[in-house]
């Protein structure tokens, strides 16, 4: 099977619709796209999922193919972790720090990085790690692996498993990136397994000798709480946030699959966790099938569905009609959400099906990838949108779209990163190198930059 690109309190609240807040897209003729990497699909990886930077600049992030082609490789790779640097000459450099090798140490990283204080890094791989379970693999065997990078003083790099998957109450095929909270527990999701088999969220505690503790704490039902995770954060109090892509609302317009859910998981104080369902999709202009998801500093939630919205013409499967949305979920004084849709997508410039984690840039701004309506590359291979709070809701710009080329295409699942200056960095799934056609369509995929 191939890597999909394409087709993150005290009641369930009603998303406010308000026509205004639709805005036309503009295109912003300014911004500059420069590609900094392009992957061949060899040693330096293909599919390249999210970045993070660290303090000098530096950019992270992994790719789920290539890499190793050796043993249980030889298809299309297991993936690796990558360094890019800049250099002397203007341009960036490619370090790859890990290469898998689809065994106990993991393989296909679909999930962004997180780093520690002390400059580890944290991510999940989608297989590897235990072979024995045959509902377990993607492109490999295995039902995934929680793992860490720790830098050594020579420049390399050395891998160790926190965790193996067995596909049982454990779970298995974790997409989504692990979190830390204030006393170093690290939290993530998997699509599948669990109590339910429809995924779960799970905990990983430090248990004093130098291992790691793992321990179930909500395991999806498809009800009302939804099913297979796919976006994950948290927030500053040590609140989780999950959407779900299934469960919730299975009324017409959703199907008998349902149409996702926003999750919010609460430590009671015990040990336990308190579980709200702070919005069930209906489908329609507030969204469905919700994905990434990110806080901002003041604790707002905003997210994106990959379908629903306000044009049909954007149908999938004859289920979901709509292009998609952006969402804010924001915290009530003395407790609650307030929900809106901020903006709903066309399928035109602005692209649709968005799915990736919105960034922000100190000014309040909402950055995000979309990608192309139905038909897809080349008539519309993804686009790069900005979101400004207006007068009267949000304003939408186009600041790139993607022609497949060089530039890159489908921008898919992966998050946005905002410097200070206002520049943005991302990835593409696919386009840059042509001749690379590891997971279908062709390219192998780009790390770029958009500046104002």
């Amino acid at each position: 099977m191939k890597l999909t690109h394409t087709s993150s309190r005290c009641c369930v609240a009603t998303f406010a619709m308000t026509t205004f807040l639709i805005a036309l897209a503009a295109t912003a003729a300014a911004q500059t796209e420069t590609v900094l990497y392009t992957f061949t699909g060899a040693s330096d990886g293909a599919v390249p999922q999210g970045l993070v930077a660290d303090s000098q600049g530096n950019l992270y992030g992994a790719n789920g193919l290539g890499g190793s082609f050796s043993g249980h490789c030889q298809f299309s790779g297991c993936g690796n972790v990558f360094k890019l640097s800049p250099n002397l000459s203007g341009g960036w450099t490619e370090t790859v720090l890990y290469a898998f090798t689809g065994g106990s140490d993991g393989a296909i990283p679909e999930s962004v990085l997180t780093f520690d204080s002390a400059g580890n890094l944290y991510g999940t791989t989608a297989a590897g790690g235990y072979l024995g379970n045959s509902n377990c693999g993607l492109v490999v065997a295995g039902c995934g692996v929680v793992y860490k990078l720790s830098p050594s003083s020579g420049g390399t790099w050395t891998e160790s498993v926190l965790h193996t998957f067995h596909g049982t109450q454990d779970g298995y095929l974790p997409q989504t990136g692990v979190v830390f909270d204030a006393s170093g527990n690290l939290y993530g999701t998997a699509n599948l397994g669990g109590g339910h088999f429809v995924g779960e969220v799970f905990q990983l505690s430090p248990n004093g000798s130098g291992g790691w503790n793992f321990k179930n704490i909500h395991s999806f039902t498809n009800g009302i709480d939804g099913g297979r995770p796919l976006g994950f954060a948290i927030d500053a109090t040590g609140n989780l946030f999950a959407t779900s892509t299934q469960g919730g609302n299975t009324s017409a317009a959703c199907g008998s699959t349902g149409c996702g859910t926003l999750l919010e998981l609460s430590p009671n104080g015990s040990g336990g966790w308190v579980t709200h369902a702070i919005h069930v999709f209906s489908g329609r202009q507030d969204g469905g099938v919700p994905a990434g998801i990110n806080i901002d500093v003041n604790g707002n939630v905003f997210g994106v569905t990959l379908y629903g919205g306000h044009n049909a013409d954007c149908l999938h499967q004859g289920v979901f009609p709509g292009c998609g949305v952006v969402f804010e979920v924001s915290p009530v004084s003395g407790g609650g959400w307030k929900d809106q849709s901020i903006y709903l997508f066309t399928g035109g410039s602005d692209g649709a099906f968005p799915g990736g984690s919105p960034g922000f840039d100190s000014a309040g701004n909402v950055y995000g990838t979309s990608n192309g309506p139905v038909g897809g590359c080349p008539a519309s291979c993804g686009a790069v949108y900005k979101l400004s709070p207006a007068s009267v809701g949000w304003s939408e710009t186009t600041l790139h779209t993607f022609t497949g080329g060089a530039d890159g295409s489908e921008p898919t699942y992966a998050n946005l990163l905002v410097d200070a200056s206002g520049n943005v960095f991302g990835t593409t799934a696919t386009g840059g190198d042509l001749s690379c056609t590891l997971d279908g369509p062709p390219g192998c995929g780009v790390v770029y930059e958009i500046t104002p």
